[in-house]
């Protein structure tokens, strides 16, 4: 799939510019990776510092911003203040332009972004611009089969939303707050919080390291805050065992019952098509 499904690009033009606002924000940057990943893109840069601290919670190919790229396809994140201050995607949209890299998408956080030394919005171009918020909702519509869209109100965060609609289907219940994903007992055993969760134990990390890192993904300051705290206080509890965490992740999963809930967990899965939830494997 490629995001000319629901982004179509118009003739003779070879990027699309999507409009998220948490760009600029003091968390949440990221949060368009996980749907555009959806879409077919697997390639991105953005800032170098951000790359440096974040926690990557799915996988995806970070480009450094080279004077020289020939890519099939790259997503560019960047705000207006990167722009003027730090690194101008100038050279970018030229390389695009000389079909060096053949398929762009830019993320900005307005409307109004204005690459260095221009005098026109990037957006003048002619090319296709879009909210993020509103790609997402069409996603949900077609992909969740929900005409009301997003089970999750406080997150545009595509990687917690699908985790919530895999609930759904497996629980027959509904969460709806992302901090809901967070809590490590039975119900959410079978979720990729866990995986995060034995991820973190492998590495020397201190709570504010994992804080800034997961900020990244989440928008709202309280809700980051609720996660990092029961992520740090599962850890803690378990003395940063990653074997032990195991263990007892592969407990609750036992204590279910396995055929009926692996099978709607399967079903939840191949609604979403996401091929990396993988943790029945246990």
């Amino acid at each position: 799939m490629s995001i000319s499904s629901i982004l179509p690009s118009p003739p003779n033009t070879y990027y699309n510019i999507i409009i998220e606002p948490q760009v600029s924000k003091y968390s949440g940057q990221l949060i368009t990776i996980p749907l555009l990943r959806r879409l077919g893109y697997q390639k991105y840069t953005f800032a170098a510092k951000w790359k440096q601290s974040v926690l990557p919670l799915l996988e995806f190919d970070y480009v450094f911003a080279q004077k020289q790229l020939n890519l099939d396809q790259l997503v560019c994140i960047t705000n207006q203040a990167i722009e003027k201050n730090i690194f101008s995607i100038k050279n970018i949209v030229h390389q695009v332009n000389s079909s060096r890299i053949k398929d762009c998408v830019f993320v900005v956080d307005t409307g109004d972004f204005v690459i260095r030394d221009w005098c026109r919005p990037l957006v003048d171009l002619g090319h296709i611009q879009r909210k993020h918020s509103d790609l997402l909702k069409e996603y949900a519509i077609r992909f969740f089969g929900r005409d009301n869209g997003l089970l999750l109100s406080d997150t545009r965060n595509l990687f917690f939303q699908e985790m919530a609609f895999v609930y759904f289907i497996t629980e027959e219940d509904k969460i709806k707050k992302t901090e809901d994903l967070f809590i490590f007992d039975q119900r959410t055993c079978f979720l990729p919080t866990w995986d995060i969760l034995i991820r973190l134990a492998r590495i020397d990390t201190t709570f504010g390291q994992i804080k800034y890192g997961m900020s990244f993904w989440i928008e709202k300051e309280k809700t980051l805050s609720k996660i990092c705290d029961r992520l740090w206080d599962t850890l803690e509890q378990f003395n940063r065992e990653k074997s032990e965490i195991e263990k007892m992740r592969k407990r609750f999963l036992e204590k279910t019952k396995m055929k009926d809930h692996a099978k709607k967990s399967a079903q939840g899965r191949e609604l979403i098509k996401w091929k990396e939830w993988s943790v029945l494997k246990i």
